[in-house]
């Protein structure tokens, strides 16, 4: 199952690579400009940040009981800096999977938003990049806004 989880994983970073070096050729004004009816900001940078964050939320929170500071999208200014976020995501995503790797299935539980979160490592894993696969489309769908034509992003392109 570890090899199946890192394999997968690896195809999340080189669909995330390909929306980086997307971002890379938007304006770095529009990269933090916000777009009405997007929720998390708005902004391509903060949706990115929004999704860095549910990965230590989901990750670093519930699964290793670690209290990681909370990124606010101000900090990160760049497409630069948010690759360099996501290096420290992958790493975190990296423990989980190595650290989980004799029972995927493993109950873990906490306090979410004053419920009580019951899940696995591996359900997290699921929802941290189904997560990142829907911001992923509205990051693409505020570039369209601002006036440039995505990229496929998507696994199979």
């Amino acid at each position: 199952m570890k090899d199946v989880l890192l394999k997968q994983y690896e195809l999340v970073r080189e669909s995330r690579s390909v929306l980086f070096d997307y971002c890379d050729t938007v304006k770095p004004e529009h990269f933090v400009q916000e777009v009405p009816g997007f929720g998390s900001g708005g902004s391509m940078r903060s949706l990115l940040t929004h999704v860095a964050n549910s990965y230590q939320h989901w990750t670093a929170v519930h699964c290793f009981k670690e209290s990681p500071v909370r990124i606010t999208a101000e900090t990160v200014s760049t497409v630069t800096e948010s690759r360099d976020l996501y290096n420290r995501i992958d790493q975190l995503v990296y423990r989980l999977i190595e650290s989980y790797k004799r029972n995927y299935d493993e109950e873990i539980s906490g306090l979410t938003q004053g419920r009580l979160f019951i899940a696995s490592p591996f359900r997290v894993f699921l929802h941290v990049i189904t997560h990142e696969y829907h911001h992923k489309g509205q990051i693409l769908s505020i570039s369209r806004h601002l006036g440039y034509i995505p990229v496929d992003t998507d696994v199979l392109r």
